[in-house]
């Protein structure tokens, strides 16, 4: 199937919860990008000025300027376009590439100079985004790595390990999930009250740092938070065990707990959303 680059337009509701019963408006429109090739998985900048993509399978990294509408790629090494991430200034996206059995992190600018900063290892997480600071986790020990000058350490972080989620706090490690599914892709909320990670059967969880406790809201994949963490965006699919045959996008209140469908499209299958609180949409494919 043709997957290309889509835009929910018109979704001020996202980060303005109110206390009214009805939190989700109906006023919005989907536009396609109009690229002539298979693209997948975007993810805005911060600044909202460019949105960087990958093809089929995770293939190469490819970056839109939204202001002249110019598409470049950066990149075609396998699996570059899984769980990359934006350097805060947009002059880098960093991303882990595979050579054999081992893996490595290279740093790309947005005119496609590469530099590796790791030795290639077999146990090596994806780059990691915290509070501003990029790094990542080797070893199987998951050693904190800065991938960046100005970041030496930081006061916690999460990470998966045999399937459990972990997070490390001021060198202290606590398991935070149970034992009774694959777990993975741990992340902070933006206020760093909750952690937000995927199961492969039971769907989406939250975790209150604070109280410890844990909450399982939807059956779901690809999770992310909002900016102000108020909610959650992930998507819902069925499949026939062979190919997906729908998806939709849906929002998950945190603080009325309820959960919203926010475009239902028959005709379209909806994958990997991502919010862009600059431009105030929703990026998927």
């Amino acid at each position: 199937m043709l997957r290309k680059i889509l835009i929910i337009l018109n979704l001020a509701f996202v980060i303005s919860f109110s206390n009214q019963k009805k939190v989700l408006s109906r006023d919005y429109e989907i536009r396609f990008l109009k690229l002539d090739n298979f693209f997948m998985a975007p993810k805005p900048s911060p600044s909202g000025k460019y949105v960087a993509f990958s093809s089929l399978k995770y293939k190469g990294i490819f970056v839109y300027d939204l202001a002249n509408k110019k598409l470049r790629m950066l990149t075609d090494d396998d699996f570059a376009g899984y769980n990359f991430v934006w350097s805060e200034d947009e002059k880098f996206i960093y991303y882990r590439f595979r050579r054999g059995l081992k893996f490595g992190i290279v740093k790309i600018s947005l005119s496609g100079s590469k530099t590796e900063l790791t030795p290639l290892i077999r146990e090596l997480s994806f780059p990691i985004k915290n509070l501003g600071c990029i790094f990542t986790l080797v070893g199987k020990e998951r050693n904190f790595h800065s991938l960046e000058n100005k970041c030496k350490t930081v006061d916690s972080y999460l990470f998966s390990k045999d399937d459990k989620i972990y997070l490390c706090s001021k060198n202290r490690i606590t398991q935070i999930s149970d034992n009774n599914d694959k777990y993975f892709l741990p992340q902070f909320s933006p206020d760093r009250k909750w952690i937000l990670y995927n199961g492969l059967v039971t769907g989406i969880h939250i975790f209150n740092i604070q109280d410890g406790e844990d909450f399982n809201i939807d059956y779901g994949s690809d999770p992310s938070w909002l900016p102000n963490s108020k909610g959650i965006i992930y998507e819902k699919t069925t499949d026939n065990g062979e190919r997906i045959l729908t998806s939709d996008i849906y929002l998950y209140n945190l603080s009325t707990e309820k959960i919203s469908i926010i475009a239902k499209t028959d005709n379209i299958i909806e994958l990997h959303p991502q919010y862009d609180s600059v431009n105030k949409c929703i990026w998927f494919d």
